[in-house]
């Protein structure tokens, strides 16, 4: 991008700043006109399907009731530990378990009439989006975004109970779009919890949620997200962190059912000393499609990132990953691992991945991977040989080569649902 663009951009940011969502709304529903579908033929997008991401034939809205899988989420949840559950509906902000004031920071709903600039917790999120290009299905998402949920770390604080989320997919024929941001000022620490969940309908339901990560200087924070949606439903998601000096950031996303789902993972390591640890999973079947990207952009020296994604793949699904390593001249002293593995269940599943490192610096130690295997019958007919049916068996290949993710998850009815209900589903 050049000078002049840059300075441009900046312009329309403090612009929107000051507006708050009516401006952010106007600037990306300018841009989102303006730049074209993304091209099938990139490989960030080889098996995906960005016109179903489009929400110009939806509806702008959310089902005022609550699906199946968010209830059966919250019910678990009630058994599972002390914890604050929250639902994110058309109401907004709904608390289910504990109070928001455990939390140990502040839960904030910004609508339209609330101006980004009484918002200073927000001033990271605006920044990362002056500071990247958005592609057009990013731009159509911030055009028709009606509110943001802001969490807000005070520092040096601990954080109280964990904190989980609730989104619900929008519903048969709806589209929403919702951006949270987290705010961990220095030295803070804290937990989250996110669930997307949503049922098995007849006509699309689209899902745009951006999740932005501001982690100041010495701050941690753990994120986990359990993505368990049903048929011709929709998620696309995008994922970005900042990272100060000594802050740590660990990111566990697990992704099953669904229809049509795309991923942007994106790390800024912005302070020395800085760590961010990403793990993934997806289990697709049927017709389902991934596409996953990511990108650990190393600023400064002696950043540490290390990436794992995994992706188990039945029928006809397919699934592709583009992930991407920088390493900028200055950032001597890097530690960047990139990882994607693959198993495909079946002859007609497809997988495709496609690691990039781009080092400018000279003492770094930087490494990528990427493998794609198959489940022989050989394998299966073991299995059957010691009494087990080809669907529980396939079950178990699933289980046993996502567990080093899985088990990122704690132990206890948490671990059980992700096992059970989520790896254990036939999708």
């Amino acid at each position: 991008m050049s000078g002049s663009s840059e300075t441009q951009s900046g312009h329309r940011g403090n612009a929107a700043h000051e507006a708050g969502l009516p401006g952010l709304r106007q600037r990306y529903a300018e841009l989102a006109a303006a730049l074209p579908l993304p091209d099938l033929r990139t490989e960030s997008w080889h098996y995906g399907r960005p016109d179903k991401f489009l929400p110009e034939q939806l509806t702008q809205g959310i089902s005022p009731q609550a699906s199946n899988r968010s209830l059966h989420v919250a019910d678990m949840l009630q058994h599972a530990g002390p914890a604050i559950v929250l639902r994110l509906g058309i109401e907004g902000l709904e608390c289910l378990q504990g109070s928001m004031e455990d939390f140990g920071g502040s839960i904030s709903l910004l609508d339209e009439h609330a101006g980004f600039s009484e918002h200073p917790a927000l001033q990271g999120w605006l920044e990362s989006l002056n500071q990247r290009e958005s592609d057009k299905l990013e731009a159509e998402q911030l055009s028709r975004l009606q509110r943001v949920m802001l969490l807000d770390m005070p520092a040096n604080s601990e954080g109280g109970l964990p904190l989980h989320l609730i989104v619900d997919m929008p519903g048969a024929g709806l589209y929403r779009s919702e951006q949270i941001v987290v705010n961990a000022q220095s030295g803070s620490a804290c937990s989250l919890h996110l669930h997307i969940t949503g049922d098995d309908i007849e006509e699309q339901s689209l899902l745009h949620l951006g999740l932005h990560l501001e982690l100041a200087d010495n701050s941690s924070l753990k994120l986990l997200r359990y993505q368990n949606t049903g048929t011709h439903c929709d998620v696309r998601g995008i994922e970005t962190q900042h990272l100060g000096r000594d802050a740590r950031c660990t990111s566990v996303s697990l992704f099953v059912g669904g229809r049509h789902l795309r991923h942007d993972a994106i790390t800024s390591l912005a302070g020395p000393g800085s760590e961010s640890v990403l793990r993934g999973l997806y289990h697709m079947g049927g017709r389902q499609t991934a596409s996953i990207f990511s990108h650990q952009d190393h600023r400064v020296a002696n950043a540490h990132s290390d990436l794992l994604f995994k992706g188990t793949m039945l029928d006809r699904s397919a699934a592709s990953y583009l992930g991407q390593i920088t390493v900028a001249p200055d950032a001597q002293g890097t530690d960047a691992y990139q990882s994607n593995r693959s198993l495909l269940l079946s002859p007609k599943a497809r997988s495709s991945s496609s690691p990039q490192l781009e080092i400018e610096a000279n003492d770094v130690r930087c490494s990528h991977g990427a493998s794609v295997a198959n489940v022989s019958s050989e394998e299966l007919f073991y299995l059957e040989s010691r009494g087990i049916d080809p669907e529980t068996g396939r079950q178990l290949l699933v289980s046993g080569f996502l567990a080093e993710v899985a088990d990122l998850v704690p132990e206890g009815r948490l671990r059980e649902y992700v096992y059970g209900d989520m790896l254990g589903r036939r999708v």
